[in-house]
């Protein structure tokens, strides 16, 4: 005996363990992990109404068959309810759960009216007990779509709880139509029927309304934690990413560390080497540029304003004596530094080749000769794909004898002072190399008395950032400058725009290389 129930046990247990998992897997037919919370839950909910539907249907029609051993309109309707309802998980797989959540809402409570009707019909007796059965049933079937359908989805649940409550006043008009009138039958008091539905209703109502209060409450509550959840997985990747790519990091910097230290003894060494390269080539620079004592030989009173971005100079300044003239020139080549100083080189070597060699002494023809021997020298044929090197150049030649200033300028104007008022020469706009219009250079003669003050300079000045608010100083800053202190010894006015650029500077890098001449006639 204690064999046998033994068996029976252990069948038990492995018949309930087989149950607990078909009934686990048919719950999450259609369940996504991205799918929300409240989403998993309807589905899940759908999944096992359907399958207890279908259970009660089938074990239903299963005992009609057996007990009246024939097919009848209850039983076949039964079989088509059958199979209705399993279109139910059918759809939630299928990833259809708003259309499943629909149909379950919409099939319970007509099913319910169909069978509660039918089963009076042809199965059970017309008592009173079946029939309040059958109407407290379809009553209770309001919180199926309460359930399933999201509060969101408002015309959706208004349409279906209008469905539902339209099957619960059918249901009297249903057992009209086939003679199931129980209170007719019975000689009952409609005064005692409406007293009693209204003792079901009432209460069911009451219900119903704290359970949609309830569920409300519920999903507010969900989708706070749902974002919190959410918000906290975020947070959790991006700090599991960045420890990864810590770790990660570390492990490489510490597998590299011997590699990176001889690569940066490497580099140190090259840089010394560059950076002693680059001394000397400054060595050449300077020698190529005129000396102060040349330039005060030429003229009595001026100053030059000189101060490279790098340790060698895109800018150069130049002059000479010919012809009982003198010249003065302040260029601003194409970039700064190494490649800025090549140009300057070649533009000193050319201008003396011009001047000398040539003997082009006007301004405006020195620049002509200059820009064909540029783009001669750098190979410039006014291809798109070719290097645009140049300078931007102010030229000024004085006759003393002839008291005449003769100015040509290359995109850099000429700044002077007459009758104490600022006055500007403008240049051609175009610069000394290929240029897409290429025109004559002009030539602007200005008569000039004693003391008279001249100034010629690169954009370098103009174009450094500073400020409180990190902009340009621009052009209209210097005149400003210049026209606060051009009655001053040249000296001084050196001292203050030097400490000007040094102030609007501050902090902030070098933009580019500034050169500023100021000369007195």
């Amino acid at each position: 005996m204690m064999f046998w129930w033994l068996v029976l046990k252990f069948n038990y247990r492995i018949m309930k363990n087989f149950i607990q998992k078909k009934w686990q897997k048919l719950s999450n037919l259609g369940v996504e992990e991205h799918y929300s919370i409240s989403i998993q839950k309807r589905i899940i909910l759908s999944n096992q109404i359907a399958i207890m539907a279908f259970v009660a249907l089938f074990l239903m029609s299963l005992s009609y068959i057996l007990k009246d051993f024939y097919f009848n309109f209850f039983t076949i309707l039964n079989f088509l309810s059958i199979f209705s309802i399993l279109s139910v998980p059918y759809m939630n797989k299928k990833g259809g759960y708003k259309i499943s959540s629909i149909i379950l809402s919409v099939l319970t409570p007509v099913l319910t009216l169909l069978m509660s009707t039918l089963s009076k019909k042809y199965i059970i007796e017309n008592d009173i007990t079946s029939y309040f059965f059958g109407r407290i049933l379809i009553m209770s079937q309001l919180v199926v779509p309460l359930i399933l359908i999201d509060y969101n989805r408002k015309i959706t649940l208004i349409i279906i709880l209008s469905v539902n409550l339209l099957c619960i006043f059918l249901f009297d008009e249903f057992h009209k139509l086939f003679n199931l009138d129980v209170f007719q039958l019975h000689n009952l008091s409609y005064a005692n029927y409406y007293n009693i539905n209204y003792l079901i209703i009432f209460p069911l109502l009451i219900i119903l309304f704290g359970f949609y209060f309830l569920m409300n409450l519920n999903l507010k509550y969900e989708k706070k934690i749902n974002q919190l959840v959410n918000e906290l997985t975020i947070k959790n990747n991006d700090l599991e990413q960045k420890k990864e790519e810590i770790t990660a990091s570390l492990e490489e910097i510490s597998s590299q560390k011997e590699i990176i230290e001889n690569a940066y003894n490497v580099i140190e060494i090259k840089n010394k080497n560059i950076t002693d390269s680059i001394i000397y080539a400054k060595r050449i620079q300077n020698a190529a540029l005129p000396t102060f004592d040349f330039i005060g030989d030429l003229f009595n009173d001026f100053f030059i304003f000189y101060k490279p971005r790098d340790i060698v100079s895109g800018d150069f300044y130049w002059g000479c004596e010919v012809e009982n003239t003198k010249i003065i020139v302040a260029a601003d080549c194409t970039g700064h530094g190494v490649p800025g100083a090549f140009v300057s080189i070649l533009g000193i070597a050319l201008l003396k080749e011009v001047i000398f060699l040539r003997k082009i002494y006007k301004p405006n023809l020195i620049l002509e000769e200059l820009r064909n021997q540029i783009k001669k020298s750098l190979g410039q044929s006014g291809k798109s794909d070719e290097n645009k090197d140049g300078m931007d150049l102010a030229l000024c030649q004085l006759d003393y004898i002839s008291k005449k200033l003769y100015f040509a300028g290359a995109n850099n104007p000429l700044y002077y002072f007459k009758n104490n008022k600022l006055d500007e020469i403008k240049p051609s706009r175009q610069p000394i190399g290929v240029y897409t219009k290429e025109k004559p250079f002009t030539l602007t003669e200005i008569d000039i008395i004693e003391n008279e003050i001249f100034y010629i300079f690169s954009d370098g000045f103009t174009s450094q950032f500073g400020g409180e608010k990190n902009e340009k100083f621009k052009s209209h800053r210097f005149k400003d400058l210049i026209s606060e202190i051009y009655f001053l010894q040249l000296s001084e006015q050196k001292q203050i725009i030097e400490q000007k650029f040094v102030e609007w500077k501050g902090n902030y890098e070098q933009t580019d290389d500034v050169l500023v001449i100021g000369i007195k006639i």
